[in-house]
């Protein structure tokens, strides 16, 4: 007897996979990548592709990489992970919108001037963050 298999869902989840992990990851992304800046963040941006330098290996998919980084000067622990969690969750949501053309390795840092009563909910993390859509890269 066949069990009727339950249709697949568009995975709405963030996998390891899909953050920048490691120091020297972030490294490169500071170093190469173009820098975006809004009145709380600084957006680093890396292009990254088979062919190009920094690229990825073959057995990798190409997707949209993110990394968050929050100094201690925007609040206690409790505030920068929740800062954490707000960026995140943006770009979760967003990822596919945010570069439909290319793949990308991202730095989401929040500015030592940034406090975390600056960064109060998602909309404003959304809106702050919404100069990812539509540029140029």
């Amino acid at each position: 007897m066949d069990i009727p298999s339950k249709p697949k869902k568009k995975s709405h989840g963030f996998s390891k996979r899909q953050r920048l992990l490691k120091p020297g990851e972030f490294s490169r992304v500071f170093k190469a990548g173009k820098r975006l800046t809004t009145r709380n963040f600084l957006v680093y941006v890396l292009k990254h592709g088979r062919n190009e330098p920094g690229g990825r290996a073959e057995d990798e998919p190409a997707m949209n990489r993110l990394g968050v980084s929050v100094s201690s000067a925007s609040g206690n622990a409790v505030a920068r992970n929740r800062i954490k969690r707000l960026m995140r969750e943006f770009f979760r949501l967003k990822r596919d919108a945010i570069f439909p053309d290319i793949t990308a390795d991202i730095v989401i840092a929040v500015k030592k001037s940034a406090k975390a009563a600056d960064i109060k909910d998602y909309t404003g993390v959304k809106e702050e963050l919404g100069i990812l859509y539509g540029k140029a890269w």
